[in-house]
């Protein structure tokens, strides 16, 4: 039994790479009662701005929240419907290896696997279906509601629709 649960989720609008990235989070107690929710735009118009950006954003964005506003659970649960995060990242202890592609995430892992390898700290992470992470999905679609109107004309000019063949 978890003391709290951390559902994460991001996501990035309208295309990937190169939308608008958000990552978002809702933390849970013990009785699944919502205690707070987060979100923010992480990226925008950018090779940056990605699904992955906003997932690994929406995690630590939860995480900093816990140690700010709350005192860290005996067991933390945390839920995510990214296999890149959780099957790859988390549930390996955190050493998934640099990926030469995305050295932007780097920082953001490097910052995740320092809050959870504080000796004090036990946790547990597993994958749900995207079915089931819909509360932290919604989270992040009402912030990227808010943000103004995505603009294809300020996208990165090697995108893919600007490429000649």
């Amino acid at each position: 039994m978890f003391d709290m649960i951390l559902e994460f989720d991001g996501g990035c609008e309208p295309v990937n790479p190169g939308g608008i990235a958000v990552g978002s989070f809702v933390l849970r107690d013990t009785d699944k009662n919502v205690l707070t929710t987060g979100a923010a735009e992480v990226g925008r118009y950018t090779p940056q701005a990605t699904n992955n950006t906003a997932e690994f954003s929406g995690l630590l964005l939860g995480l900093e929240t816990i140690i700010k506003d709350y005192s860290w659970p005996k067991h933390l649960g945390i839920f995510g419907d990214s296999e890149v995060v959780v099957k790859w990242f988390l549930q390996r202890n955190c050493l998934i290896k640099p990926n030469p592609k995305a050295p932007h995430l780097e920082p953001l892992k490097l910052r995740i696997r320092n809050i959870l390898k504080s000796e004090d700290r036990v946790w547990t992470a597993e994958h749900v279906l995207r079915e089931y992470n819909s509360d932290a999905d919604m989270v992040g679609r009402v912030l990227l509601e808010k943000l103004e109107p995505f603009d294809r004309s300020k996208l990165y000019a090697d995108h893919w629709w600007n490429k000649k063949s």
